[in-house]
């Protein structure tokens, strides 16, 4: 099954770095957001890929897919994506993350980047642009 087209997708390419429990904690910020919009109903799925070896890396790297492009156009759709700032925002407060970017990459169900948004430090505004790779959808019938 190909959660992305049914969901709102947040996955984290390496859960040692950023774990599932945070993205859960993510998942139930945004929930609160889509209960006061016409999106209540839809489902929040987090995502791990497998963990495939020990790496060390400096980036802090979310993906989040939305269930269509409408919801990216949708006036829900800033308060969800200040809600995945401020969570990159607060894994600066975390002493061995401290110095990491942060870089949520946003796509559309079928893996196509709508859009990207770093955050270099704690206090640096945002940096948005319409690039990033793309990237194809988790395919799994987990339902976390």
């Amino acid at each position: 099954m190909d959660v992305s087209t049914e969901a709102l997708v947040l996955e984290t390419p390496n859960p040692l770095d950023l774990s599932v429990d945070d993205l859960s904690e993510l998942a139930n910020e945004i929930q609160a957001v889509l209960d006061e919009s016409n999106y209540s109903e839809l489902p929040i799925k987090v995502w791990s890929e497998p963990i495939l070896g020990a790496a060390n890396n400096f980036l802090d790297i979310l993906y989040v897919f939305l269930p269509n492009a409408d919801f990216f156009r949708d006036l829900v759709w800033a308060p969800v994506a200040a809600k995945i700032v401020n969570f990159m925002r607060k894994r600066f407060s975390r002493p061995h993350e401290a110095a990491r970017t942060r870089i949520a990459y946003i796509y559309g169900p079928d893996g196509g980047i709508l859009s990207s948004v770093k955050l270099r430090d704690e206090f640096a505004d945002p940096i948005w642009s319409a690039s990033g790779p793309d990237r194809s959808p988790p395919v799994t019938t987990d339902t976390k």
